[in-house]
């Protein structure tokens, strides 16, 4: 008997350091916006330090370590400022916004071989279209979840995934890769035990090696990507070489 089933598959991509090269950058202009802000000095901390390692989930941790009220007030002055300076750090010098080689072929080519995408990312929806436009990176029609209203990683790829049901009228993917850069992107693929793929070279590689990751990418190559999501797998244990199914 003919199997009618359609098998519909979706990978979502974290943006900064996985679509954009723009860690630096977003580094320096979120420090700044909290010095300007709050006369807070954020420029030594870890973030993986942090309970959500996400613009909101920052913030609002910040702000209770040093005595300020969670506020929408003061959510919206650090967000604005963060705001501010990146879009005048890309009109003065746009070649700090970058995507990584390959990142808009490699979303064609997924979309023409039947994958669904979508990005879900640790940022403010209003910093993440910016970062987007001075890049270079024209990706309007992608399903976009940020942080806004949602300060953890999980909540973030969970309504990545939601945007993308709704926009096929309520038709849920089959698989699920994450694609991502950072160890807070490997433990979310682990707590939702979906498949991933990382992203980085020389030390983001190391670390993400160690993270139990099986495959890390310098950057889109299209032949190597083809073969990393064939073989993508849950993040095992840190320490462990073992597949998990997902």
């Amino acid at each position: 008997m003919r199997d009618n089933t359609v098998v519909t598959n979706l990978i979502i991509f974290d943006l900064d350091g996985t679509l954009l090269d723009t860690n630096a950058v977003d580094d320096h202009c979120y420090a700044a916006a909290w010095r300007d802000e709050f006369a807070i000095d954020c420029t030594r901390l870890e973030w993986s330090s942090f309970a959500n390692v996400t613009d909101s989930g920052i913030a609002e941790e910040l702000l209770a370590r040093n005595g300020f009220e969670i506020s929408r007030e003061n959510m919206l002055r650090v967000e604005n400022r963060f705001v501010a300076l990146l879009g005048r750090a890309a009109r003065q010098n746009h070649t700090r916004f970058r995507p990584i080689r390959g990142a808009e072929v490699i979303i064609e080519r997924l979309a023409s071989a039947g994958w669904r995408v979508a990005i879900a990312t640790g940022a403010w929806r209003s910093s993440a279209t910016i970062k987007l436009r001075a890049a270079g990176l024209h990706l309007p029609h992608l399903p976009l979840a940020s942080c806004d209203g949602r300060p953890s990683r999980l909540e973030i790829v969970q309504h990545a995934i939601g945007l993308v049901i709704k926009k096929a009228g309520g038709q849920e993917p089959d698989h699920i890769v994450l694609v991502g850069d950072a160890p807070w992107d490997v433990q979310t693929a682990r707590q939702m035990s979906l498949p991933f793929i990382g992203i980085g070279s020389g030390e983001k590689r190391a670390r993400l090696l160690a993270c139990g990751v099986a495959d890390v990418l310098a950057d889109y190559d299209l032949e190597a990507f083809a073969n990393a999501l064939e073989a993508a797998v849950v993040p095992c244990v840190a320490g462990r070489n073992e597949e998990v199914a997902g």
